[in-house]
This record gives C-alpha cells, structure tokens and sequence, in this order.
C-alpha cells in the first residue's frame, strides 16, 4: 500500500511540475531567448557550412575506417539538429516562414555534405584507395533493426525540444545529435554518389526520409505536450533580424 501511495504521490508531482512548467511557457519566461537562439544557430550562414562540411568529412572517414569514436566526434561537430527543431516548432506555430526557413538552413547543409563526401570519395579512389561500406550497409538490415531506429529517432526529437526549452538543459543537446545520428546518414549518402550506387542511394535517400520525419515527429509531440506558443509575430522579427544581420 505505501508504495502505491508512493507511486502516486510521484505521479502527482510530475503533474504538477509540468502544469507550471507549461504555465511558464505560456507566459514566456523560458522560451524568448530559447527561440532567438534556436533561428540564430539555424541560420544558413558560413560557420553553418563550415561545421556541417567538417563533420562531414569526419563522418566519412569514420564510415569507411568503422571507426565509432570518429563518427561520434562527427555527429557532435554536426549543426545540422537545430533547423530540424525549427521546422517542427514552425510546423506546430503554423508559421511558414520559419518552416521555409529551417528547411533550406537544412538542405543547404545537406547538399553541402553530400557533394564535399562524394568529392572526397572520388580523390580516394583516384589515389587507388580501396575500401568498402558493406559493413555499414549491414547496420539497416533488418525490419526489427529499422524499427528501433525510428524509434530512437522519434525519443530524440522529444529530448531535444524539451533539452532546448529547459536552458539549464542545452549541454544535453550534445548527446542528442550522437543518438540522432544524422550526419553520418547524409555522409553516407554522399559516399554512395561518389561510388555511383543509384539504386542504393535512392533507398537510403528513403531511409534518411523516414528518419528525419521520425525526428521531426517527435518534436512536434514535445512541443504540443509542453505546450508550446509563440506569436507569430515574433518570429517573423526574429528571422528578419537574422537576416539583417547576414546581410551586414
């Protein structure tokens, strides 16, 4: 009986704590500088390009090398988890700009890395490197494998909505890119194009889709559970700065 009591004293707490927390979101307390830094780090601007081409090439040594530690080192490095946040919290605000604006930051940083991974591939092979990607291919495999991977997916997305909301929680975001593990999926992609493997590009086209869309969904999940509101006004203020200040 007492640990019932006990369970539902902490399930009580939690209640509450997220009702106030909500309250607090509501009233913008937490999330004005959270949004502003949220558009600022998704802003397609050089040092954008730099980190996701870096993390890129990162991201495909340690593909071809199956090296962990380098594709970890490469999924911190990568920018490419903050416009993704953006478009779900553009998505749930029905703002279209910010939508607009998170999705080219991302395809931007996209294209980038692909183009920079498949460059980098076709060097390797004019030098006579030889090497193989079967091994990360093998990782997919399986329908139970691809399940735990939207998955994680989804869980991360929530984690980073409600990491970026909680400021004394943004470290965490951290651990977060490691567990979405975007970049070595758009590198990966990048490698295939060098190699020329159409078909095996296409189906992981469709794969880093569904992942994506996993992420994505998962934020918009945090975002309406927590309550989540903006004007959209503000916003609008926010992507004009920030293109003000890309055009000086």
């Amino acid at each position: 009986m007492s640990l019932q009591k006990s369970g539902f004293h902490g399930i009580e707490f939690l209640l509450e704590s997220l009702r106030r927390w909500r309250a607090q979101i509501h009233e913008n307390k937490i999330v004005n500088q959270a949004v502003q830094n949220l558009i600022s780090n998704s802003r397609l601007k050089p040092q954008f390009f730099v980190m996701a081409i870096l993390a890129g090439g990162m991201a495909t040594v340690g593909i071809i090398l199956n090296d962990v530690v380098i594709l970890i080192a490469a999924m911190v490095l990568a920018p490419l988890l903050h416009p993704l946040i953006s478009c779900a919290a553009g998505i749930v605000l029905g703002h279209g700009r910010l939508v607009l604006y998170a999705l080219k930051s991302f395809l931007g940083g996209t294209i980038a890395v692909a183009l920079f991974t498949a460059t980098l591939v076709n060097i390797l092979l004019f030098l006579d490197y030889d090497f193989q990607v079967s091994h990360f291919l093998d990782r997919f495999a399986g329908e139970q494998t691809a399940f735990l991977l939207l998955l994680s997916a989804f869980l991360s997305g929530f984690a980073g909505v409600y990491s970026w909301l909680r400021s004394t929680n943004n470290a965490n975001l951290v651990g977060i890119a490691i567990a979405v593990s975007i970049i070595p999926l758009v590198s990966f992609l990048g490698v295939l194009l060098g190699l020329k493997k159409w078909m095996t590009l296409l189906y992981f086209s469709g794969w880093l889709g569904l992942n994506l869309s996993s992420l994505i969904f998962g934020a918009i999940t945090a975002f309406i559970i927590l309550g989540f509101r903006q004007p959209k006004s503000k916003i609008s203020r926010e992507i004009d700065n920030e293109r003000i200040t890309e055009g000086t």
